[in-house]
């Protein structure tokens, strides 16, 4: 009987002690049980949990790895595993090495690079990810994908940024470079995709009190033009002057000669991109 006490003494003593450590632990460690690393009823770390002091990695990115068909200008975003502190992101063409100009934006999780000029077509583009986490633990990551084929179509790119600027190319080539003017502040281009309508010599805005010649529609009132014409069909110096500066009411501004060789050159339908 003694012996029974005995052992019933001690399984109690060694009882209290378990508490005694799991309280105090519970104490100094309190997001031990309730940070999401361990799920009660399972022996596994939560799969949406990121282990504290892990490596960061990245788990989606846009383009695709290997996209074969990516859009001529887009951002490329990389999302990770958990949230970024700093990044850096390098793209560049393939074939002849040459940087892709552009700002980096970072959000949460997801480390954006806003290009300056639009990817050239039937290229192949690396991009090289480094990153930190909040924690300061670094990575680095590359992937590649492929922009769309364009053959030898004509197509434009309208640059909105501290220069305006069109560019004319034909597939993968730049063949001509245009000082434009894009919308003031109060009354910006839109950015995005667009293709050529319709088209004509000139026209007349009793709104504005000023026309243009050579016009082609991109949407809307949105119009690729000349500099515009006053009321005794005189070119504006003052707005000329302007020409690679924000000036318009939303349309693209060219020089007379330049809005007459888009006019006469550039198809109905053909691909404009525009961008900031």
């Amino acid at each position: 009987m003694f012996k029974y006490k005995r052992a019933l003494i001690l399984l109690l003593t060694i009882s209290f002690t378990l508490v005694a450590i799991f309280s105090m632990a519970m104490l100094l460690y309190p997001n031990l049980l309730l940070s999401g690393l361990y799920r009660p009823g399972t022996s596994e770390p939560s799969s949406r949990t990121v282990v504290a002091g892990a490596r960061p990695e990245v788990i989606e990115t846009s383009p695709a790895r290997d996209e074969k068909m990516a859009r001529l200008y887009q951002s490329i975003d990389v999302t990770l595993n958990q949230p970024v502190s700093s990044a850096s992101i390098l793209v560049f063409n393939r074939e002849n090495r040459i940087m892709v100009p552009g700002k980096i934006v970072i959000s949460k999780t997801r480390a954006s690079f806003i290009p300056a000029s639009v990817f050239l077509p039937s290229k192949t583009y690396t991009v090289i990810i480094r990153a930190a986490s909040k924690e300061h633990i670094k990575m680095e990551d590359r992937f590649s994908f492929n922009t769309v084929p364009m053959g030898e179509k004509l197509w434009v790119e309208v640059k909105l940024g501290e220069r305006h600027s069109v560019i004319v190319y034909k597939g993968s080539d730049a063949i001509k470079y245009l000082p434009a003017s894009g919308g003031l502040p109060e009354s910006p281009t839109p950015t995005g995709y667009f293709y050529t309508q319709d088209r004509g010599y000139s026209f007349w805005s009793s709104k504005f009190d000023e026309g243009a010649t050579y016009w082609v529609r991109l949407a809307g009132q949105i119009l690729v033009h000349s500099v515009p014409r006053d009321d005794r069909w005189q070119t504006k110096d003052d707005e000329h002057a302007k020409l690679g500066l924000p000036a318009s009411h939303g349309c693209i501004r060219l020089d007379e000669d330049d809005a007459r060789w888009f006019f006469e050159n550039i198809p109905q339908g053909s691909l404009v991109i525009i961008h900031n």
